[in-house]
């Protein structure tokens, strides 16, 4: 077919190259539309305020939280950290910037298990669902609360040392009472020990989850209770504040020592060494009430219910089984 061309000379096949040009920009805009699509995805954020980022329990709580939301690729998750330092006003102000940023669900560990309530309340009217984790808020519209079996942790501490006295001895538990994953530790280990009359508990010190102040209160205890002979403490870092109490007053082969621990890795290396004053102690697993903190917000996005409690596991490790242990608890991330 000839065709006659603008300055009046005959040519041929003139439509190909306008045809080649229309394919061209319908696949463009194809290309362009996939982009889009692929780019223009926004994730699903959501807030987790941490009650602290200073401590190897809730470093690799949030390790769990960020690796399981990377899980999801069906529900794109972003999850924003931050670290409340333990400090009630600081938390406040991180659950208002994520309400600014737009998120659909708050993790969160409370510094005031009470006093946060009017705000996890104002979070709750706006559509946005209330997960906490570690510390239970007394606040009744949170969906769940994921933790460690604190009571049974508490449980496995006393049975260990009950085992180790064989039913007769004097012992101090230093705690911070003001949360419930501590409260919950002392009665569980205060529920076992009460099977054994000829197993005095001393005191409580509170230490204010603080290795200085647990250093200063055993000093005390040790002083006002010489026949001491064993300390619990219901984290890793207040325990190693009382033993070094103890190690400082040279008297580590009387007084010895089992903690719940969250993971600190001296306590591990302690465990492993077959250390004198550090006898066991009650290991919990963060990793997982990251993850599965993560699972029940997958849960509640999707409209499903999900149970009012969750729990972590807890397991007794010892100088024997330590090395086990410590493997399989990193081998968690």
């Amino acid at each position: 077919m000839q065709y006659e061309t603008k300055n009046g000379e005959k040519g041929k096949n003139v439509k190909r190259p306008a045809l080649y040009i229309l394919m061209v920009i319908l696949l463009m805009a194809i290309l362009l539309t996939g982009c889009v699509k692929k780019t223009g995805t926004k994730p699903i954020l959501i807030g987790a305020s941490l009650l602290t980022m200073q401590d190897d329990f809730y470093i690799t709580l949030a390790k769990g939280l960020t690796d399981a939301a990377a899980a999801h690729p069906e529900m794109p998750l972003k999850v924003l950290i931050r670290n409340s330092d333990f400090k009630l006003n600081r938390q406040l102000g991180d659950i208002d910037d994520f309400m600014q940023q737009g998120i659909s669900l708050l993790i969160v560990s409370p510094t005031g298990p009470s006093a946060i309530c009017p705000t996890l309340e104002e979070v709750n009217k706006k559509g946005v669902p209330v997960i906490t984790v570690d510390i239970k808020s007394t606040c009744p519209l949170v969906k769940t609360h994921v933790m460690s079996d604190d009571l049974l942790a508490g449980q496995v501490a006393g049975q260990f040392v009950a085992d180790q006295l064989n039913g007769e001895g004097a012992i101090a538990i230093v705690t911070h009472p003001i949360y419930s994953s501590g409260i919950n530790r002392v009665i569980g280990f205060r529920q076992v020990l009460q099977q054994y009359p000829r197993i005095h508990i001393l005191a409580e010190l509170n230490a204010e989850s603080s290795r200085e102040k647990a250093i200063a209160v055993m000093d005390d205890l040790m002083m006002a209770h010489p026949e001491v002979n064993y300390v619990m403490g219901i984290n890793d870092v207040m325990t190693l504040g009382a033993m070094a109490a103890v190690e400082g007053a040279g008297k580590s082969e009387q007084i010895k020592a089992v903690m719940i621990c969250g993971g600190q890795k001296e306590a591990f290396s302690r465990l492993k060494a077959g250390d004198p004053c550090l006898k066991g102690a009650a290991l919990l697993y963060p990793y997982q009430i990251g993850a599965q903190a993560i699972e029940a917000a997958v849960q509640i996005l999707q409209g499903k219910p999900v149970p009012p409690e969750i729990l972590a596991p807890v397991k007794l490790i010892t100088h024997e089984n330590a090395v086990e242990l410590e493997a399989e608890w990193y081998g968690q991330k």
